[in-house]
């Protein structure tokens, strides 16, 4: 594996995406409850994650299938995935703080942009996977393909804990 270099460098690159894909359980949480001070809108987060998961998966699959091969998938996945945070990054100086209990079309209006991130990136998320499997599937061959998956993840996990590392440290930073 580690002799593999197109493998290694796929490995490496796609770190990124796991790195975005995983603010749906730490950057979007946070910023939700600093937009409304509660946690309805992370059990509203998670449910439109998970469901759109459930929901979507196959069919979508199936639709970039019929359209794209696996490096415009994973690519056009990929660029879906960075964009998800635009509706973010346009509505961060106008959210409120800390808004009233009772202020629920407030809530709403606050929830909106993470809404839409969180739409967006479990969207990006559901092309991108199975063509990455795919793609570790077809770089590894036929042999050792389970220690491929494996040491492809212990890459992603040390991505992901460096990530979040310097997620946590953006966020500290930018209060």
């Amino acid at each position: 594996m580690i002799g593999n270099r197109a493998f290694l460098l796929f490995s490496l690159a796609m770190i990124g995406s796991y790195v975005l894909n995983f603010q749906v359980y730490l950057g979007l949480p946070i910023e939700v409850r600093r937009m409304t001070g509660g946690e309805i809108g992370v059990t509203l987060l998670f449910m439109l994650s998970g469901g759109l998961a459930i929901i979507g998966q196959v069919h979508v699959a199936a639709w970039a299938t019929a359209r794209w091969t696996s490096g415009q998938a994973t690519v056009r996945g990929l660029w879906l995935m960075g964009a998800s945070f635009v509706p973010l990054a346009l509505s961060a100086s106008l959210a409120p703080q800390h808004l009233n209990a009772e202020a629920w079309l407030a809530h709403a209006v606050a929830l909106t942009p993470v809404l839409l991130t969180t739409c967006l990136l479990s969207l990006a998320t559901i092309i991108v996977y199975p063509f990455e499997m795919a793609t570790i599937a077809a770089l590894g061959g036929e042999r050792m393909i389970g220690t491929y998956y494996g040491f492809y993840n212990t890459l992603s996990g040390i991505g992901i804990a460096a990530g979040n590392l310097l997620t946590g440290a953006a966020l500290d930073a930018g209060r």
